[in-house]
């Protein structure tokens, strides 16, 4: 009965702790869950994220950190939300012998429309602000826009967009801005 957020990205993992059954799952919105299975009831959540941008320059990106959200519609064809907190980051890129740590502040809003009935319909929204707090003058963006459409049943076809913005990378040779597209076929079940 739980729904985290626009939709889940990883598989499940289940644990009993203390003599309650937990379910773990990350999801779209950049957040791991632990989930009590027999109450469905959210249990904790934290900020978690790694990636790596040929483009940006950039070995790898991980962070970790805490926040709150706060869901600002919620019907049977939208869900929206906007989320705070803190993060802690950690960079590597390709021209730099030791890794850049810091600590951001991150903004967020997620958005998404849908429709059940076929063909099925999704549209989704995101965009995520990092203000750091120990660089001066540093912040990015990331935003992602998708659209999902139900050809025939169950058959799929997809377009992502994607934009990443760093106003003061640590590289001087990483690039400030980086675009991505991507058109999906497929077949879910």
């Amino acid at each position: 009965n739980y729904e985290p957020g626009i939709s889940v990205w990883s598989s499940p993992a289940l644990a009993e702790i203390d003599g309650r059954a937990v379910c773990f799952v990350g999801s779209y919105d950049h957040n791991v869950y632990a989930v009590d299975v027999a109450t469905g009831n959210e249990l904790w959540r934290f900020f978690a994220e790694a990636s790596q941008n040929d483009e940006l320059s950039l070995d790898q990106r991980t962070f970790v950190g805490s926040g709150a959200r706060r869901r600002i519609v919620r019907t049977n064809r939208l869900d929206s939300s906007v989320s705070a907190g803190v993060v802690a980051s950690r960079e590597r890129y390709e021209d730099q012998g030791d890794d850049n740590v810091s600590a951001e502040v991150v903004l967020a809003a997620d958005f998404l429309a849908f429709r059940l009935d076929s063909p099925e319909l999704d549209v989704s929204s995101g965009v995520q602000t990092f203000a750091s707090l120990t660089e001066s003058e540093r912040y990015r963006t990331n935003l992602n826009v998708r659209v999902k459409y139900e050809l025939l049943a169950d058959f799929f076809v997809a377009l992502t967009w994607n934009s990443s913005y760093d106003t003061n990378p640590p590289s001087e040779a990483a690039a400030k801005s980086d675009y991505t597209s991507a058109l999906s076929v497929g077949w879910s079940w």
